[in-house]
This record gives C-alpha cells, structure tokens and sequence, in this order.
C-alpha cells in the first residue's frame, strides 16, 4: 500500500497577454491514465468539479486507461499545448507461494512489491490488474493474499475490517494511518511513495501554466477541501511551484530506470 502525496504543476514557455486574457477558449479535459473509481480518477474530478465554478470553461475528465498509465499519458504529450488539455505507484517462511497484485504492470504499486522483494529478500509474484479497483476486489474476495495500492482506494476497506494494512511504504507514518508502520521500520533502505501531478504538452506557456497553477492551488488549498482530501482520502497535499515539480520529475528519473532494467519489467 502507498502512502501518496500530491504534487502539482504543469509545462512551459511563451504567450502573449492577448491571447493569456482569452484563455480558456473551449472546454479544459483532464486526462486520467486509470479506471474511474481509482485515486487519480476521484482527484481528477474533484479539481475538475471546482475549476469549472472559476475558469469559465467546463472542466472534464477523460479515463484513457492502459499500459500501466501509458496510454493516457502519451496522449497528454501528443495534445496541442494551448493549456485545454492536462492530465493527473509475512511471506518469508514460503517463497514463492504468493502473489502480490498492483493496479498494472510499471505502476508505482508494482514497483513497490519489487522493491520489497530486492530489499527485503522475499519471493513473491506480481499478478498485475487494469486498475486499482479491480486489485481490491479480489484482495477482498481472498483470491490474492497481498496487494500494494494507494491509501485513497484502500480507506474505506481498512476502517470496515475488509482487509488489514501491514505497512505504508514511505519512509514515515501516514498521518491518516499513524498505527501502521511505515515499510522502512522493517524493511532498511526502503521508500516508494507514490505522488499525483499535473502535466500538460510540452511547450505549453509560462503564463498559461501559472493560471493553470493558480487556479488548481486555490481549489486545493481550501482548508475544508484539504481536510477532506486527508481524511476522506488519504492524501497529503503539496501542491508544489511547476520549477519545484519539475526538480522533483529529475530526480525520479534518476531513481526508478536502473530498478526497472536491473528487474527486467517491460510495460503492458
């Protein structure tokens, strides 16, 4: 299970103020890369739903779901960047008797069950799923025994005693789970914290992407909202500057390619 955070920015470059004071001309879509009822997906809406009340454009959500996210972020990428279209991872005794499941193939979620089995010297197979809801499912009808999903999808079976947390798997305790241990507690050198942001095309304006950012800020930073998105769903807020998120993108790249190549994870 991980413990997300969300992080938030966009892309950049130039525009003119004409053109700025014109923006939104048509309506905004939000690219979700996973099933409805998954995080990304109930986030989406939630930035969609408060957006249209300010911007002057509807704001809707497209799922556009596959290849563990692949597909609804190339099509994010092959977008006009005019700033209309954005978008939003025990077993010790019987190695090799289970199975973890994760949302897809090259999710955080998959990378966190692999990263358990080279820190933590466990076999475990990874059945992959379309999704984090159709992973719970099953998690709870007992047909896998171990899942790795985020906080947000997995709330609600947690507070009903449907399925019981081992860990989160970021180096500190989730302040809506602080009875749950974090996975570093137990297992050293281990952190996989899954994150949301937003992105848009490349070369998307400087002056877009700041209302962009000020437009989604304002919906996050309510002090309601902020509770809610905590209790309700889990998540921790952060609601970053696009340089910051852009620092932080870098250092991701550094950190995930050699686990992937070393492990030999192709995408979906």
């Amino acid at each position: 299970m991980t413990a997300p955070k969300l992080a938030l920015a966009a892309a950049s470059l130039v525009l003119s103020a004409t053109a700025l004071a014109q923006y939104p001309t048509k309506p905004i879509r939000i690219i979700s890369p996973f099933p409805p009822g998954g995080t990304t997906d109930v986030l989406a809406r939630i930035i969609a739903t408060e957006m249209t009340k300010t911007i002057g454009q509807p704001v809707v959500v497209e799922n556009k779901t596959g290849a563990g996210g692949i597909v609804g972020t190339n099509a994010i990428a092959q977008a006009p960047a005019d700033g209309h279209t954005i978008g939003l991872a025990l077993v010790r005794a019987s190695p090799g008797k289970y199975s973890f499941a994760s949302p897809g193939t090259g999710t955080a979620a998959h990378l966190a069950g692999e990263l358990l089995k080279l820190r933590g010297n466990v076999d475990i197979q990874h059945v992959p799923y379309r999704g984090g809801a159709p992973a719970v499912q099953d998690l709870i009808a007992g047909q896998i025994l171990l899942g790795f999903n985020n906080v947000n999808t997995i709330l609600p079976f947690i507070r009903s005693g449907r399925v019981r947390p081992i860990a989160v798997t970021g180096t500190t305790r989730s302040l809506v789970l602080p009875d749950v241990a974090a996975m570093a507690e137990q297992v050293p050198d281990y952190e996989n914290t899954e994150w949301y942001g937003m992105v848009g095309p490349k070369g998307m304006s400087r002056e877009i992407v700041a209302k962009l950012q000020t437009e989604i800020h304002g919906v996050l930073n309510e002090p309601a909202r902020r509770s809610r998105y905590l209790n309700e769903l889990g998540v921790e807020l952060i609601g970053s500057s696009a340089e910051d998120f852009d620092v932080f993108l870098k250092a991701e790249l550094q950190r995930w390619p050699p686990l992937v190549r070393q492990l030999g994870i192709k995408g979906a």
